[in-house]
């Protein structure tokens, strides 16, 4: 060792200086010589090949510590190697023999844990049992008072549903009753009012016409003698005015002339009147018997005025009866199809209160059916569930009947000298009966859960769906839903 790391110092170190060196020393005597200057680009080059000579000769030395120091630890590892396989041979009997104990002391304390564990599992499962039990026996009295309450509950709908029906046949018993009389009575007064407004229409008509063809003949027999009348007096006037007016004022005699004929217009007779009066004022021509004269015609001319005007109004009063007849007859014919209408309407009414009668009386069918179906597959899961429980309850006795031959398995393989045998037998058992429990219970409580809810739900829906009023109330007759019990 000591050689080597002399000989590396030596390869580091580069050696000594050789012999032929010693020329090169120091003599005595004699000046030196003077070295020649040396440019600067040629002291960098020399600083250069200095360093680059440096760096080798570090990096070599490196290299040599590096190799160096790689051998050592193989070395090393090599010599601990050896020990740890010499110390492992002579020690292993001894560490087999403080394992063993070991391991044996570890398979005590998992067995007595293992027992320990057994017990409780036991208890558990006993007590999982009895859950299950009465978890069966809860099942059985829900499912029988679901049913009494579904037949309670079809029952009262089908009590509802009857009484429905007696109330609808009731009242339309009485509706029709009613209208049947009210018909008969609107018909009675109508053909009443309809026989006494034709006796009145007939007796106005002939009293009309009779009264009609009197006035007329009437009037025109007035009218005639009135025209033949005015005609006389008015040649004889003529006859007279030419006689004494004619030559000395003819504007006079036009006047004259025109007043008599026009006996149609009362404003302009009276207009024609005034004009003659002032004339005959103006000419100064109007004595006491011109005035007598005038005073005759404008009277006789007024009193024929008067009558006219009297013919006419009777006439307008019989035209006014005669309307007044047709507005009646008017009046009592929309009163007729008023009653038409309302008993339309009425029919109409109780046609519409039929058929919605009818609806809910299929709208009530439709939930009872559906009540039915819901609780026929409710009564159904039950039946399934309580297939499954009877399923779990035999699978968990096979396992109660199970546990002594596993006993004897476990005790039969305990004979057997492998401890990897006798540690993995018994917890592998164990747990493939924890897991099994663990596994039942699962299932019981998912099932519960799962009642649970479709009960929540079920009970929610039929709520919800069979929503019922306390009361029915049909054209005013309140009758209550709920039958005595």
């Amino acid at each position: 060792m000591a050689g080597g790391k002399k000989s590396d110092k030596w390869k580091a170190g580069g050696g000594k200086k050789g012999k032929g060196t010693k020329g090169e020393g120091k003599k005595k005597g004699g000046k030196k010589k003077a070295k020649p200057k040396l440019s600067e680009d040629a002291k960098n080059r020399q600083q250069e090949q200095r360093a680059a000579v440096e760096e080798e000769r570090r990096r070599m030395r490196e290299e040599l510590i590096n190799s160096f120091l790689r051998h050592k630890l193989l070395k090393e590892q090599n010599l601990t190697r050896l020990n740890q396989s010499k110390l492992i041979e002579k020690w292993r009997h001894v560490l087999r023999d403080a394992k063993s104990q070991e391991l044996s002391r570890e398979l005590e304390l998992m067995k007595l844990d293992f027992d320990k564990r057994y017990s409780e599992n036991i208890t558990e499962i006993n007590r999982l049992m009895e859950s299950l039990l009465q978890n069966g026996l809860d099942f059985v009295q829900i499912c029988n008072i679901q049913k009494l309450e579904t037949d309670r509950t079809f029952d009262e709908h089908v009590s509802r549903l009857n009484i429905l029906a007696n109330v609808y046949q009731q009242e339309s018993n009485l509706f029709k009753a009613t209208i049947v009389t009210d018909y008969t009575s609107a018909m009675t007064c109508h053909q009443q009012e309809k026989r006494s407004l034709l006796s009145t229409i007939s007796t106005l008509q002939s009293h009309y016409r009779e009264s009609y063809t009197a006035q007329k003949a009437n009037f025109q027999i007035r009218k005639d003698d009135i025209i033949n009348q005015g005609l006389e007096e008015e040649q004889t006037i003529c006859q007279n005015l030419e006689r004494r007016l004619g030559k000395k004022n003819p504007r006079v005699y036009k006047v004259v002339l025109c007043v008599e004929r026009s006996n149609v217009v009362p404003r302009r007779l009276e207009h024609s009147w005034q004009q003659l009066h002032e004339n005959c004022v103006d000419s100064g021509e109007l004595d006491e018997q011109r005035w007598a004269l005038y005073s005759l015609l404008r009277r006789r001319d007024q009193i024929a005025y008067e009558q006219q005007r009297i013919a006419e109004i009777r006439l307008e009063k019989l035209a006014k009866a005669v309307n007044q007849i047709q507005e009646k007859r008017n009046c009592h014919e929309q009163g007729a199809q008023q009653l038409m209408e309302r008993r339309n309407e009425l029919h109409e009414r109780r046609e519409r209160w039929r058929f919605r009668l009818l609806k809910q009386q299929q709208q009530h069918a439709e939930r009872l059916k559906a009540v039915a179906a819901s609780s026929s597959d409710a009564a159904e899961h039950l039946e399934q569930l309580v297939k499954q429980g009877v399923l779990i309850l035999r699978s968990a006795q096979r396992c109660l009947l199970l546990k002594p031959q596993q006993r004897q398995s476990s005790s039969s393989s305990s004979d057997s000298p492998p401890a990897n045998c006798l540690l993995s037998e018994p917890f592998q058992h164990f747990w493939t009966r924890f897991n099994q429990a663990y596994l039942e219970t699962v299932l019981l409580q998912r099932h519960q859960a799962a009642i649970v809810r479709g009960r929540t739900a079920e009970t929610a829906r039929l709520k919800k769906e069979v929503n019922i009023p306390t009361c029915w109330s049909l054209n005013g007759t309140t009758l209550p839903i709920h039958p005595e019990k």
